[in-house]
């Protein structure tokens, strides 16, 4: 897949953009162009497997109306706008109006793309009003995420697609323990998250109750190498930020000093994550 300045980082390595959380890779695949051949979700039950990657599964949607929710900056939304088979609208929505300055600057060209200042868990849309509905990175950063679920549902019009991107924290190799905890730690500090993120199976649970019928479960994994000079001397970057920004604070200042030195020891890869794709009935 072609990188698009709105990504925030590459698991291959591309340039973070201006002021980009690294905690997040911005879509399946990191910016590689392909997943690697799925893993299934065999504990889902009712899902119809197909060997496919989620590049393919976009490609093949003509989405309609789009709505993002959690959209930040936009990351996800310049992912779908490079993957998609062809969209009619784009709308990016976020509790939050600090991204939208980095929004309307990646987008801001494009009539059809807009961002809203919006509750995820009480959206001022109408049922069914959206064709599509994505939610990528930001399930862990809600409230209620349920009731957001919910809410992307009651938006979603029968035979729509729903769209869940999400990393997990367990299941992962030594590498991807030191993203994970470079994660939870950052954003700590940022103060963005109210809680970790998912299990693997919390966010299968999460999915499996959506009800979502032809449903497709794909795991993103980081097949770059962990120890990347180039890669470790990024990171090394973004710890002495968040360094910078801890200061006062012994225990998180002791956190990230660990977090470096695992780094050198035994690298850094990206969490693994969750895609899921389905159709509400």
């Amino acid at each position: 897949m072609p990188l698009a300045p709105v990504y925030p980082l590459s698991s291959h390595g591309a340039a973070l953009a201006p002021g980009a959380h690294p905690g997040y890779r911005g879509f399946p695949g990191g910016g590689s162009g392909r997943l690697p051949p799925p893993v299934l979700a065999a504990a889902l039950g009712r899902a119809e497997w197909g060997v496919m990657d989620s590049s393919e599964l976009l490609r093949a949607l003509h989405a309609g109306r789009v709505l993002d929710v959690g959209t930040g900056k936009g990351q996800f939304v310049g992912s779908l706008i490079e993957e998609l088979g062809s969209y009619t609208e784009m709308v990016g929505i976020d509790l939050s109006d600090e991204g939208a300055a980095a929004f309307e600057e990646a987008f801001g060209h494009l009539p059809s793309v807009s961002f809203l200042v919006a509750d995820a868990t009480a959206m001022p849309f109408a049922n069914e009003s959206f064709d599509t509905v994505a939610i990528a990175g930001s399930l862990h950063h809600l409230a209620d995420p349920k009731l957001a679920l919910s809410e992307m549902r009651r938006v979603l019009r029968s035979g729509g697609t729903f769209i869940v991107y999400e990393q997990f924290r367990d299941h992962q190799t030594r590498a991807e323990l030191t993203h994970v905890r470079f994660h939870h730690w950052s954003e700590e500090i940022l103060g963005v998250a109210p809680r970790p993120t998912y299990r693997r199976a919390e966010l299968l649970d999460l999915v499996r109750s959506l009800h979502l019928a032809g449903l497709q479960v794909l795991y993103d994994r980081d097949r770059s190498d962990p120890r990347d000079p180039i890669r470790i001397a990024r990171f090394d970057a973004f710890v002495d930020d968040y360094l910078q920004r801890a200061a006062g604070q012994p225990r998180l200042v002791a956190r990230g000093r660990r977090i470096r030195a695992r780094l050198h020891d035994v690298g850094i890869a990206f969490a693994g994550a969750l895609f899921a794709l389905g159709v509400k009935p």
